[in-house]
């Protein structure tokens, strides 16, 4: 087995996968929908979706597979992913790569593995939709073009995930703002006098979001003396279209008091008209709470107060003020200058700067400086002041207080640092995130684009097209739409809109945005908007829908019968013709819909009915889980039965059943498990046959060389050695029969053979095997020609032979009752389980097709049987005449020979010698090749055995015939026989062959087999 590689760029591939979060996910019913559809057009049992892990394979959807994942090293997916084309393998058991795999050898016994790469847009495979079967096949070109579109929609769907999930980010984002900030957005429709608030508006009020806000009474959340206030803004921003922006003392619905900033606008109609207000509300309890404080700083001794004549100049403090400006009171001259003294180099020109703008009344003192203590320490001081003026403005006094405000200030700052960096992180995320972003006033001009959008409108830089009209990029059918949307979001109103637009460089893209009112430093309202390029999942949705149809035509052609159950009545809705055929349900049943008399139809053909009724109910108390189950028949048909909940949105109304008619393939299988181990017998029988040879060989080849040396043995020695070699010819007959087995199940070449032969052989092989289960088996063969002949498939003939002994022996009971039909496919008198029912069958055919013959039972006085009748011909093989004195032969020759049995190579250089052949022997064709190689002119033939270690005799073999510029010899293989088949196609080096020697061989035989070559006497051409 081969395990499935670790592709060179697997840990980016691995980080791409991770980013889409898919991984041990929830069953999600779209994807569920292509695994279903993909079983279905590649007419496989088993549909998976999986993503390759780094140790695993997860299936995110799968039909007819109950394991959620398995190990990557053994998937079949692991393979698939090397590439982006299309990974077939149609019969796995013939490929090296997979023939040992334990999905092969054990569940689900994968045979037949299409797999699609799921390829994302940058070029990484994340894993397959694949169709498995645990039979070999092959898809047709639309199959496979189909798996490749269902490998897009996956993809359609994991980038609409990931996008979503970025976008659901991104609201999570602004959502943060506004908590942040501690401000929400509101409208009141002043027509239905609904009202609408965001998230951190409904926080404000203590009140659960989501909650109708049109049965909320506002105004009773502000404290008494508020409301009217309130209201009066309200009405004046309606009737006087006056904006308000306003603190109010505020009680939530758990009775908190706060305080709340309320912003308020009116929005108009084209006809002038005031259809809502729109503003902003903002929790100011902790800002408000900081003006308290200061009213509880100024009752604290740690206040200081001072006055400044304005006049004089002169400067008074409070003993507070001393120690705050850690200023020796006795040294303290009492004048500005002195103060100004105490500031830090840094705050000097600020701090006096707005004590100037003050006085001049420029605006309020209200500000933070820092001092320089005695210590060299740096202390933040918090200062207010109120200036006292005359009658015509001038200003007299300014009275103040200052605190120290160092912690205070310390922790501002570093709010204002932590609060810059979470800002600094969210424009970075806002800039990083895949969605465009944009602001375009009610006039469609651009002001504001992120990077994203600007590659999508196809621009060089925001530079190049700020203030441009957006209305000119959306494609012309989709412009008035798209205007009418803009009107409305800068009316206050938010909403989502899909349009195509046409970049600067001429692309159409599909675009889907979702926007908001946003209102710009000038008070006018925007259009602020998150938009996204859906072209692809558009194209998935065209591609779906085009695959919708095609099921829809499937549906109507399929050879499945279909049945749709209601769920809620248990009633029969609807099923197609196959469906009535498949069951022979009478005409007047579907007609008049009776349900009851269909159902008893059913069941009355079944043999296990209980179980029918049984899987019915139990679905019924699971109306979510799929069923599968095999149905008998009493006329021994065999149904498939397939159920599968029918939803319409989330809801569960019926059930489809889908029955298929598997009969013939049953039979069929059982054909194939037959035919398999007799396959195996087969194979066993030729690996005996091989061990067997070379012994017996040796055996029968010293036993001739001993009698022919050795003429004038004693009687008994003699007698001894022709026992040995009536056994050894015993052996002989039986790997004979081995051999013939060993080719049973395969197609045979037509010749001409001997019939007696052949009766012989099965006699000596099976003979045995029969009397040890009590069996006496006569072969009458007297009436036989010898020399009687067929001409055709010896194989077969034998295994219609061995086939009518086998039946004769185990299924003889009714033989009259059964006559008519023996033959027939399918037909057995045997117990269940112990015939096919297509021995006799197939025996019928073999002698009608390949002989042109008949077979048929016959009655005798003994009872029955078979008879075959075939034309034949008296017609012996002349064979060439053995020479009976091998002292006569001499063939004049050299030989190389290569064997690696020690024994083979001995005896047969022995009895090369005795025929005045001179051998060099080797024990594989390496040595004797090499040995060649030296002296290529001097060697007449060579003699080899197939299957040898470091170079076998087919590879011996073509590397000297194929040698055209050395002298070439004759070249025999050695052979037990046993699985050889010199028209093999996929051994066409056989044809390179001058002959073969078969084992167990003797003089005569090899004398026999050269003289075809070389005429006895000196060497003969090649």
């Amino acid at each position: 087995m081969k395990k499935a590689p670790k592709i060179l760029n697997d840990q980016k591939r691995l980080e791409k996968l991770y980013s889409f979060n898919i991984l041990d996910s929830d069953p999600a019913p779209e994807f569920d929908a292509i695994t279903r559809l993909g079983s279905q057009i590649c007419e496989s049992p088993i549909c998976v979706i999986s993503l390759v892990d780094k140790d695993r394979q997860w299936f995110k959807s799968k039909v007819g597979l109950d394991a959620c994942e398995t190990p990557r090293d053994i998937s079949f997916c692991g393979h698939a992913i090397e590439s982006d084309d299309l990974f077939i393998v149609e019969n796995a058991l013939e490929d090296s790569r997979f023939c040992d795999n334990p999905l092969v050898t054990g569940g689900p016994e994968i045979k037949f593995y299409a797999g699609a790469p799921l390829v994302t847009e940058d070029g990484y495979r994340l894993g397959t939709i694949c169709v498995i079967d645990s039979k070999p096949k092959t898809l047709s070109e639309s199959q496979k073009q189909s798996l490749k579109d269902l490998s897009s929609m996956v993809m359609s769907l994991l980038n609409l995930g990931y996008k979503n999930q970025n976008l659901d980010e991104l609201k999570t984002q602004y959502e943060d703002v506004q908590e942040m900030s501690h401000t929400g957005g509101w409208e009141l429709d002043l027509k239905t006098s609904n009202t609408t608030w965001s998230k951190e508006v409904y926080r404000i009020h203590g009140i659960p979001y989501g909650q109708p806000t049109n049965k909320v009474d506002g105004i009773s959340f502000y404290a008494p003396h508020e409301r009217e206030r309130i209201t009066k803004f309200i009405e004046n921003c309606i009737s006087k279209r006056e904006s308000f922006d306003e603190v109010f003392e505020f009680f939530d619905a758990n009775d908190k008091r706060k305080w709340v900033r309320s912003i308020g606008r009116a929005v108009v109609n084209e006809e002038n008209d005031v259809v809502k207000l729109i503003g902003t509300f903002q929790d100011v309890t902790e800002a408000r709470n900081k003006e308290f404080e200061f009213d509880l700083i100024l009752k604290n001794t740690k206040v200081g107060i001072w006055k400044l004549n304005l006049q004089t100049n002169e400067l008074i403090w409070d003993d507070s003020m001393y120690r705050l400006f850690d200023v020796d009171k006795e040294k303290f001259s009492g004048a500005y200058d002195a103060w100004v003294n105490t500031l830090a180099p840094d705050y000097k020109e600020q701090a006096t700067a707005e004590i100037n703008e003050a006085i001049a009344g420029g605006k309020k003192f209200d500000t933070t400086f820092a001092i320089k203590t005695s210590e060299g320490k740096r202390r933040y001081i918090g200062a207010r002041a109120e200036i006292e003026r005359d009658e015509q403005g001038r200003p007299l006094m300014m009275t103040g207080i200052n605190w120290d405000k160092t912690e205070e200030f310390i922790a501002q700052e570093k709010s204002k640092r932590e609060e810059k960096a979470r800002l600094n992180q969210l424009n970075t995320m806002m800039t990083s995130t895949p969605s465009c972003l944009k602001v375009i006033t009610r006039e469609g001009s651009l002001i504001n684009m992120n990077p994203q959008g600007i590659r999508l409108i196809e621009a060089e830089s925001f530079e190049s097209v700020e203030g441009a009209d957006v209305y000119q990029i959306v494609e012309e059918s989709h412009r008035e739409k798209f205007k009418e949307f803009n009107e409305k979001i800068c009316e206050g109103n938010h909403g989502s809109l899909t349009f195509e637009i046409v970049g600067l460089k001429g692309t159409k893209r599909w675009m889907e945005t979702f926007a908001a009112p946003f209102i710009l430093d000038n008070g006018e309202m925007a259009h602020i908007a998150i938009t996204n390029d859906i072209s692809e999942r558009i194209k998935s949705k065209e591609k779906f829908d085009q695959l919708l149809e095609l099921n829809e035509e499937i549906l109507n052609s399929t050879t499945e019968g279909i049945l749709l159950v209601n769920h809620q009545t248990r009633s029969i809705q609807k099923f197609n013709d196959k469906f009535i055929k498949m069951w022979k349900i009478p005409k007047s049943f579907t007609e008049t819909h009776e349900d009851e008399k269909m159902i008893t139809f059913v069941l009355d053909q079944l043999s296990e009915p209980e179980k029918f009724v049984q899987l019915v109910e139990d679905l019924y108390t699971r109306p979510d889980e799929e069923s599968f189950d095999t149905l008998k028949f009493k006329d021994g048909r065999i149904f498939d039965r397939y159920s599968t909940p029918l939803r319409v949105g989330e809801e569960i109304k019926g059930r489809l059943w889908f029955f298929r008619d598997v009969t013939e393939k049953r039979q069929l299988e059982q054909i194939v498990n037959h035919n398999s181990k007799l396959a195996a017998i087969g194979q066993l029988a030729a690996g005996v046959g091989h061990e067997i040879n070379n012994p017996l060989t040796i055996i029968k080849g010293y036993v001739s060389t001993i009698k022919r040396m050795n003429t004038d043995l004693k009687e008994d020695i003699k007698l001894g050695l022709d026992k040995i070699d009536l056994a050894s010819e015993r052996i002989k007959k039986i790997v004979s029969g081995l051999r013939t087995f060993s080719r049973l199940e395969k197609e045979g070449e037509s010749k001409l053979f001997n019939v007696l032969d052949l009766i012989n052989e099965i006699e000596s092989m099976i003979s045995e095997i029969y009397r040890q289960e009590q069996v006496q088996l006569k072969f009458d063969c007297q009436n036989l020609d010898h020399h009687f002949h067929i001409n055709g498939d010896r194989g077969k003939l034998e295994q219609v032979i061995m086939n009518l002994i086998s039946n004769a022996k185990d299924a003889t009971e009714d033989c009259e009752e059964n006559k008519k039909s023996i033959f027939d496919p399918f037909f057995t008198t045997k117990e269940v389980g112990k015939g096919t029912g297509i021995g006799l069958s197939l025996a019928h055919k073999f002698i009608h097709d390949d002989f042109l013959g008949s077979l048929y039972l016959s009655d005798t006085e003994h009872g029955a049987e078979f008879v075959i009748k075939i034309n034949g011909q008296v017609n012996p093989i002349q064979l060439p005449v053995k020479s009976s004195s091998h002292g006569e032969l001499n063939f004049n020759l050299k030989a190389i020979i290569a064997d690696d049995e020690e024994g083979i190579r001995h005896l047969l250089k022995t009895q090369l010698e005795d025929i005045g052949i001179e051998a060099v022997t080797f024990e594989n064709g390496e040595l004797a090749y090499e040995h060649y190689l030296k002296n290529p002119e001097a060697y007449d033939l060579i003699i080899s055995d197939i299957k040898m270690p470091k170079m076998d005799g087919p590879t011996l073999l073509k590397k000297i015939k194929n040698n055209e510029e050395l002298n070439r010899p004759c070249f025999y293989f050695i052979t037990g026989g046993v699985n050889i088949n010199l028209d093999d196609p996929e051994k066409p080096y056989f044809k390179m062959l001058d002959g073969l020697i078969f084992k167990p061989f003797n003089l005569d035989d090899i004398a026999l087999e050269l003289s075809k070559k070389f005429d006895g006497s000196k060497r003969k051409s090649a």
